[in-house]
């Protein structure tokens, strides 16, 4: 019965912590097999959140790190297959971006999979209400030679469909094309394709 205050008189909560040093105000190791802690909401009405973190400092407000071989650095999963609201949420009522992602070794910084074959809807959606573009593609390393964006299928579908029009910013001959390159010409105003050994004009 009652509260526990460590630093505090009189604690407002069940475990009430006030720490002032330069180390955590709690830690918890576990070198069994189970979890080192758990944050459970067992009223189905409740709306609140199981864990809440904040902060008024300039460090991030959680930080998750693996050290091992084996498992995710974090994992947010909605068990309830009636639940049809995202499993990470990601808001931010400043300038900068919602969600951002930076891969520092040799794999990717984004992956987006639907693993139920059955599923038509799209592994990944992009919208906006604003006046800026949906979506940016650009490659910063100018020595990169690939392309910014590469679509690919292995059904019967189209690799690319594009709904209303399509624009190609028009520009000089490109150095070292390759079949298949389509560009716009500013000079002569025609659209271009190369045929392997010649810029052929569409019209």
């Amino acid at each position: 019965e009652g509260n526990v205050g460590i630093g505090i008189i009189n604690p407002s909560n069940k475990l009430h912590i006030i720490h002032n040093g330069d180390y955590p105000g709690l830690a918890v190791n576990q070198s069994g097999e189970g979890n080192s802690s758990v944050f459970t909401i067992d009223n189905t009405g409740n709306s609140a959140a199981a864990l809440e973190a904040s902060s008024n400092g300039t460090g991030h407000v959680i930080q998750a790190r693996h050290f091992g071989l084996e498992g995710n650095a974090g994992r947010f999963r909605i068990d309830n297959a009636g639940n049809s609201n995202v499993a990470l949420y990601a808001r931010t009522d400043g300038d900068g971006p919602a969600l951002g992602g930076n891969n520092m070794g040799n794999g990717i910084a984004g992956f987006f999979n639907i693993l139920d074959s059955n599923n038509d809807k799209t592994a990944l959606e992009v919208k906006t209400n604003g006046i800026g573009s949906a979506g940016i593609f650009e490659i910063d390393n100018n020595s990169n030679t690939e392309a910014a964006l590469v679509a690919v299928t292995n059904g019967t579908g189209p690799a690319l469909h594009i709904q209303d029009v399509m624009r190609i910013e028009p520009s000089t001959v490109p150095g070292s094309p390759s079949e298949g390159d389509i560009y716009m010409d500013s000079t002569t105003h025609k659209l271009m394709v190369y045929d392997g050994s010649t810029w052929q004009a569409c019209w």
